[in-house]
């Protein structure tokens, strides 16, 4: 069974206190056990209807604020401009003041670039001390050096993988391979 309906009154007290607490940085928690020993109804499902209930108001409020002070600041800048066409300000100073003009118009209206860099981390061979020794020994070279330089260095990588894998494959002829029941031996392996 729930509890008692509380009046409109009651609600509206406890809903205004509840904006005083939260305003002092209580939680919802602590807000709850303060309203309930100062004599109000307050369980943690009821604070939590206030406060989402609030939140609509309060996202209306702000925007409306918002609102106001942004046309304010508007109009101050419009008056900024204005005073841009006085011939007595010295052109330093104008120019100055147009950029400052521009920068707050565009922090005021959401255009400003942002302002926030992206950082990426690199990791692979671009960061492997051997290829940064190579980078860098050719940083200077000229185009015809470089395609030389890469050429021989696949060369020599080319010709290491030979003598690898001769190296390390046994040597076996045709006759040392026979397939039984589909497997494939040779004849080491017998």
């Amino acid at each position: 069974m729930s509890a008692p309906k509380s009046d409109t009154a009651t609600i509206e007290a406890r809903k205004n206190r509840l904006l005083e607490l939260l305003a002092e940085g209580k939680s919802q928690v602590e807000a709850a056990e303060i309203l309930r020993s100062e004599g109000y109804p307050a369980d943690p499902r009821t604070l939590r209807r206030d406060v989402t209930s609030m939140r609509g108001q309060w996202v209306k409020e702000n925007m409306s604020q918002y609102d106001q002070w942004r046309d304010e600041h508007i109009a101050e800048l419009n008056k900024l401009r204005d005073k841009l066409e006085d011939f007595l300000i010295p052109p330093e100073k104008r120019i100055e003041l147009a950029l400052a003009v521009i920068r707050e118009d565009s922090k005021i209206k959401g255009t400003a670039a942002p302002s926030k860099s992206i950082v990426g981390h690199v990791s692979g061979p671009q960061l492997d001390a051997l290829y940064l020794d190579i980078r860098q020994e050719l940083l200077d070279a000229d185009e015809e050096t470089r395609q030389l330089a890469l050429t021989m260095v696949r060369e020599l990588v080319q010709s290491r993988r030979k003598e690898i894998i001769n190296a390390e494959l046994p040597q076996l002829s045709d006759g040392d391979i026979t397939i039984q029941d589909g497997a494939e031996t040779s004849s080491t392996d017998k």
